[in-house]
């Protein structure tokens, strides 16, 4: 396959003052120079560009100081390297499939991605058994995108590989306008806001998640198939909202495990504005308010722990801070705290209340006077 390779040159006085710190490494791809920090947009990106090369093998680069990649057509690219203040812009035509290897990157920005995909039919993150580390420090420039993560993409991501990829930023680790799915390798990403973020849906079938942030991951629809998912979160753990008008909020596990961990306040280990299914794994979540859902839930199968305790049902926590709403489980409140909580107290000035004038004798329908799970109809979120 052959690649378009554009390559800045710099007039050879320029070597020998102020420019002397910018060479550019010979790689396949689109290579521009940016001497202060990784810029977004392509009139920036256009600047500097002189002169086309073509090579037929799979591209090979090396990250420099201060310097862009552009990456324009589909294909393979095995990056490495240390730097800072440099972005890789993928901006292909929007059929083709771009994967980029990471080998042993490292990319320190002030205000940019690191990985900025501006256009594809999917890029595909892979990589090697080197560790590779992307960070961002400083407040992210603004751009029309509102590319505000390490990792920003505008269309697909797939992560795989066998390596580890640590994402660290002061806004979003890594967020997609589509869909991200997830087949091996480990990702750690450390996050003032979203750990992982697709806006349509975010899949996991194997790998390893590790992440700190205010919400761990968050899509319109959540999916785990398999894998292993730490999460230790300020806000949510998991969030299914409606972020694309394509899905509705859903979050689904068939196989693998979550373990999250909560900080105190109203928190939820997973919230869904839609419905849960679980049907496989095991989910372990240690906080006072393990789901809130708007819709439906399903316990079909796999194991769920509450705070070291295994239960059989998904309570509905609606609010979670003690003196406040208790547990509902299969649709009924029971007052108390989640499993391994303590017991919850009624309002002050609230324990004496009586039912309103004329309903003190009043009778539940007949067949539900257990109420919904309890000898009656099975209420949502029941093992069935």
């Amino acid at each position: 396959m052959k690649k378009k390779m554009i390559i800045a040159i710099i007039a050879s006085m320029c070597l020998m003052t102020a420019c002397a710190g910018n060479t550019i490494s010979e790689a396949s791809g689109s290579v521009k120079t940016n001497a202060t920090t990784a810029a977004s947009g392509s009139d920036v990106l256009a600047e500097n560009t002189v002169s086309d090369i073509k090579e037929d093998d799979t591209a090979n680069m090396t990250v420099t100081d201060g310097q862009d990649i552009v990456i324009d057509e589909g294909g393979e690219y095995v990056i490495g390297g240390s730097a800072q203040n440099s972005t890789i812009y993928v901006d292909a035509d929007g059929e083709e499939e771009v994967r980029l290897v990471l080998n042993g990157l490292n990319i320190s920005n002030e205000a940019a991605p690191c990985i900025y995909v501006k256009s594809a039919d999917k890029v595909v993150i892979s990589t090697t058994s080197d560790d590779n580390s992307l960070n961002v420090s400083g407040t992210f420039a603004e751009d029309e995108e509102n590319a505000d993560a390490v990792i920003f993409a505008k269309d697909d991501l797939e992560f795989d590989g066998s390596g580890t990829l640590t994402v660290t930023s002061t806004d979003k680790g890594i967020s997609c306008n589509d869909s991200i799915k997830i087949s091996s390798g480990t990702i750690k990403a450390d996050a003032a806001s979203d750990g992982i973020h697709a806006n349509d849906t975010l899949t996991v079938d194997d790998g390893e998640l590790i992440i700190n942030a205010a919400e761990g991951l968050e899509s319109t629809v959540v999916t785990v198939n398999g894998g292993s998912i730490e999460i230790a979160a300020s806000d949510d753990g998991i969030n299914a909202a409606q972020k694309s008008d394509s899905y509705s909020p859903l979050f689904e596990m068939n196989g693998g495990s979550v373990t999250i961990v909560m900080a105190s306040g109203d928190t939820d280990g997973i919230d869904v504005n839609g419905d849960i299914r679980i049907n496989g794994g095991t989910i372990d979540i240690t906080g006072q308010s393990a789901f809130d859902y708007d819709g439906s839930a399903e316990f079909n199968g796999g194991t769920i722990i509450i705070n070291g305790e295994q239960v059989d049902t998904i309570q509905n926590q609606m609010f979670g801070n003690p003196g406040q709403m208790g547990n509902m489980s299969g649709g009924e409140f029971d007052g108390s705290m989640p499993p391994g909580g303590e017991e919850m107290q009624p309002p002050e000035g609230m324990e004496e209340m009586e039912p309103p004038e004329g309903m003190e004798g009043m009778q539940p329908p007949e067949g539900m006077e257990g109420g919904p799970g309890r000898g009656g109809m099975r209420g949502p979120g029941q093992r069935q």
